[in-house]
């Protein structure tokens, strides 16, 4: 089981063409927290085809009684976040899905990699939790994540390795609503396969 970790709440068109050309030049597990649209289903065999796993919705209740601990510190202290808006619906959505979620697909050793900064990152921090901080975290955001009032984007940049914007714009409009971080990246959408990396 490869250690890299993508976690994605909703397949998009484009990710799933760029999931396609990622799963041809490295080994990950793609673990999808929603149930994918059959529209990707081609697109999902030729990225099993490409020798990666994915798990669509992976449920075990296993750990709960940790994973209920983690889950109540967790809120104690974001309490604020979980306003009656769409904060509250990301963090009692990430909520569940941690509890709900297949631990055994991670371990100390895991590389964890979350698109968009609402729910996936949140899960993502919530397993490193559970990992006693050990994962790395990263995660890329889009003008989708920011140009509403995000109560955890703050959180979540400051708690991963690295947080990667797909544009410069987005990148500007970060620094001058939510502050300057120093990992943040510039990771455009797309592929370069000639680079490999």
């Amino acid at each position: 089981m490869p250690n890299n970790k993508y976690i994605v709440k909703s397949l998009a068109p484009w990710m799933i063409d760029e999931i396609i050309a990622f799963s041809k030049l490295s080994k990950f597990d793609l673990i999808l927290l929603r149930s994918p649209n059959l529209f990707y289903s081609e697109g999902l065999k030729e990225v099993k085809s490409n020798g990666i796993d994915v798990y669509i919705q992976p449920t075990k209740y296993n750990m709960l009684f940790k994973k209920l601990r983690i889950s109540l510190l967790f809120v104690l202290k974001n309490l604020r976040k979980f306003g009656f808006n769409y904060n509250g619906i990301i963090g009692l959505k990430s909520l569940i899905w941690f509890l709900k979620i297949d631990l055994s697909i991670f371990s100390e050793e895991s590389r964890i990699h979350a698109q968009f900064a609402t729910q996936a990152p949140v899960v993502s921090l919530l397993i490193k939790e559970f990992y006693e901080r050990k994962p790395e975290i990263s995660f890329t955001f889009h003008a989708y994540d920011i140009y509403f009032e995000n109560s955890w984007f703050n959180f979540l940049v400051e708690k991963s390795l690295k947080a990667f914007s797909i544009s410069e714009f987005n990148l500007n409009y970060v620094k001058s609503n939510y502050g300057d971080f120093k990992n943040m990246e510039l990771a455009r959408l797309g592929v370069f396969r000639d680079e490999k990396r």
